[in-house]
């Protein structure tokens, strides 16, 4: 009948991001219009911690590795898309340098595997 105990850091770190996701969430509804390259990154950003962080890891060492790095990556694409939503919308939609294609792809393989990780 026991279950695993989470350490309490654990515990509080996953209590603070369900009230961010929660808070984040309700502000949208009560702000507005938020524009689209504000609020889906922020709730891309907001969600991929409890797929790749916060579920239960029965993979090896370097499989769990890699889900922290594609998280951590992820969160800090689409927050720097969210960040630059003023100058991203003047482009119509066209990507312009390196580094744009590298944040498009780390974000497609972050949302692919964060996808097959939750399907299973």
């Amino acid at each position: 009948m026991s279950q695993p105990s989470l350490s309490k850091t654990r515990r509080a770190v996953m209590l603070f991001a369900a009230f961010l996701l929660v808070a984040f969430h309700l502000g949208l509804i009560f702000s507005g219009l938020v524009p689209n390259l504000v609020a889906r990154p922020l709730h891309v950003a907001l969600i991929l911690p409890w797929i790749f962080l916060f579920t239960e890891q029965r993979a090896h060492r370097w499989v769990s590795a890699f889900g922290v790095a594609l998280a951590l990556a992820g969160m800090a694409a689409a927050v720097w898309i969210a960040v630059s939503a003023d100058r991203l919308a003047d482009q119509y939609g066209f990507v312009e340098t390196g580094f744009q294609y590298a944040v498009g792809g780390v974000l497609l393989l972050a949302v692919l595997e964060a996808a097959r990780r939750a399907i299973g």
